[in-house]
């Protein structure tokens, strides 16, 4: 059984559009603005076969359902909300009912205990768990409330508040945890000593808009240690591992290279690659080769399931090539989430780029301006 990244991403399956995901969509919705081309974006990507992050996809929902309703004189929000889920087949007209619970309840901003088991019970009998929309249900109130109870924070206000106060009444606690923070990644950063070949491409990297914070380097000239960096925008390393990567050219897998290029790290995933490595088990690269072809079939994960008895004892082995996969990185469970995982979770600045070095490290930073032109563009693409 093949490794495979959605439509059997290691076979080097081209795309065939000059355009990237992000351009497509964008040009897929250039006559839209707002919130509604936003959720139209994730329509799109739904019926490509895309699986978004479910609280990704009910907060562009809830945003594209406010800027439909706010349009409307107040009296109307709340039919017209109502009508919204029900023409788009979100909820039965039984659903709806519970929904509509009555305008003192939507004064309070809260469900009452009884209400709230009602709606429950009606979640607990939808048959197919990967209907995210039963979910509004919950959220029904969150919207409508604030329509009615002008004055009354909202609950983001109250916690924006909270934090605040929490910052003004501990700002030396604040000041020391930033401190040891970089105490740590300095004295860590001491201690690991990257290859002259790439200080260059550091150098150029770091200096790149797009890249607001840290990105990660792939080092992969030395087949028994091919080498994730993890670097601060300002050039120092934080982290490095050992990953594996595609298998080596001239074996009987020709052809199943890591691709060189400049990658965005995506939650974006279609159902195959959740049900082989879990929902945090993999991201999607979407992004571009050093020869300027769009890629958007690889991905960085946990090693490969089918094959991780022969894998792991390759990755546990210095003496052994570390390649072992069909062009995707593949990492161990624990190192993916501390180095990837954690870091995209905290809400690290910017996207999350990864650069993938050419076999030799060599550096042609002609090509590489021209793929880092086009990532550049996706990056503002996604700022809109």
């Amino acid at each position: 059984m093949p490794e495979k990244l959605g439509k059997k991403v290691n076979k080097q399956e081209e795309e065939d559009t000059s355009l990237s995901l992000f351009a497509e969509l964008e040009e897929k919705t250039k006559h839209l603005a707002g919130a509604i081309k936003e959720e139209q974006k994730m329509r799109i990507l739904e019926k490509k076969g895309y699986i978004i992050p479910q609280g990704e996809r009910i907060r562009h929902y809830i945003n594209y359902v406010w800027e439909i309703i706010e349009k409307e004189p107040e009296e109307k929000r709340h039919e017209k909300f109502i009508e919204i889920l029900e023409k788009e087949g979100v909820f039965s007209k039984e659903e709806l009912e519970i929904l509509m619970i009555g305008e003192e309840i939507v004064e309070k901003g809260e469900i009452p205990k009884e209400e709230e088991q009602k709606i429950e019970k009606i979640i607990e009998k939808e048959k197919n768990p990967k209907n995210w929309a039963k979910k509004l249900l919950l959220l029904g109130l969150a919207l409508l409330a604030p329509l009615y109870n002008k004055n009354k924070p909202s609950a983001e206000q109250e916690f924006i508040k909270k934090t605040n106060q929490l910052e003004v009444e501990a700002p030396q606690a604040k000041k020391i945890t930033e401190e040891t923070a970089r105490f740590s990644a300095e004295k860590m950063a001491e201690s690991i000593k990257i290859p002259e070949k790439l200080r260059k491409p550091i150098e150029f990297f770091k200096n790149l808009d797009f890249i607001k914070g840290e990105f990660y380097l792939l080092d992969k000239s030395d087949k028994k240690k091919p080498t994730l960096y993890q670097i601060a925008k300002e050039g120092n390393v934080l982290s490095r591992d050992v990953v594996g990567i595609g298998k080596e050219e001239g074996d009987k897998t020709e052809g199943f290279t890591t691709p060189a290029g400049i990658f965005m790290l995506s939650k974006w995933l279609k159902q195959e690659d959740i049900d082989l490595y879990g929902a945090d088990g993999v991201l999607r690269m979407l992004g571009y080769s050093i020869d300027g072809k769009r890629i958007g079939n690889r991905g960085i994960h946990v090693i490969y399931p089918p094959e991780e008895k022969e894998r792991t004892e390759k990755m546990l082995d210095t003496e052994s090539s570390k390649g072992i996969s069909f062009s995707c990185i593949n990492m161990f469970p624990e190192d993916f989430k501390k180095l990837i995982l954690d870091y995209k979770e905290a809400g690290g600045e910017g996207k999350l780029f990864l650069i993938i070095m050419q076999e030799k490290n060599d550096f042609d930073e002609k090509n590489w301006k021209k793929i880092t032109e086009k990532m550049s563009a996706d990056a503002k693409i996604l700022e809109k």
